[in-house]
């Protein structure tokens, strides 16, 4: 899923068909309707219903066209920030976004990123209980790491399973969160295991620290999904 494939979806759902997409975007038909197929090839869902007044969406493409004039209005709202630090082409831009977002904003943000290279997307991370609260709730029913509550200190030192820490920062980073970087706790930063994952949050307002979180939760489960898969 791409931001193209984003666009063209959209185009079609406004217009009701590839034609008046078409001549929206002022791109020809054939590349918008190879650009669907694609997407709904991804998704594993059909997005469009076909007849001869041309298309409606269906309920899993109302879903997504919802989803993605979220991520348009959140892309403009970040474009236009952005041209208001150092003449629009670097800075810094604080994001957030809901649980059910993320897999979309992820591809998008990675778009974006390819475009403003210079501008650094991140989403700051918060209290130590929020944090465990989310792990306890979202990874350990998992298996896929284990952790300590911390009885004093201010950061969380995770173990994922083997193999995962440095993947899941990876995926961390596309996604605009930026964090410690994997091994951090071991000898020039060297962890025979690729395992451990050392988080130290700051103190943003909660909505940002949840995001954030979110954001960490999925891109774990994503590394292991991954490795699950062979991949």
């Amino acid at each position: 899923m791409n931001f193209k494939q984003l666009e063209y979806f959209a185009a079609v759902a406004e217009a009701k068909s590839i034609s008046g997409a078409s001549r929206e975007l002022h791109v020809a038909q054939p590349p918008i309707s190879r650009q669907l197929a694609l997407l709904e090839d991804e998704l594993g869902v059909t997005l469009f219903l076909r007849n001869n007044k041309g298309v409606e969406l269906t309920e899993a493409g109302r879903r997504l066209y919802d989803h993605s004039r979220q991520m348009f209005q959140s892309l403009r709202s970040m474009a236009e920030n952005v041209r208001e630090v150092d003449a629009g082409v670097r800075g810094e831009l604080k994001l957030g976004m809901v649980y059910s977002d993320v897999q979309i904003a992820t591809r998008l943000m990675q778009d974006y990123h390819g475009r403003f290279p210079q501008v650094e997307l991140y989403v700051r991370m918060g209290a130590p209980e929020d944090l465990l609260d989310a792990l306890d709730r979202e990874i350990a029913p998992l298996g896929i790491a284990t952790w300590k509550r911390p009885t004093g200190g201010y950061f969380v030192s995770l173990d994922t399973s083997d193999g995962l820490a440095k993947r899941t920062l990876a995926l961390c980073k596309e996604a605009g969160v930026v964090m410690t970087s994997a091994g951090a706790t071991f000898p020039n930063g060297n962890d025979p295991r690729d395992r451990n994952i050392r988080i130290a949050p700051s103190l943003p307002p909660v909505a940002e620290l949840e995001l954030a979180i979110d954001v960490f939760c999925v891109c774990l489960r994503l590394a292991a999904l991954e490795k699950l898969m062979g991949k």
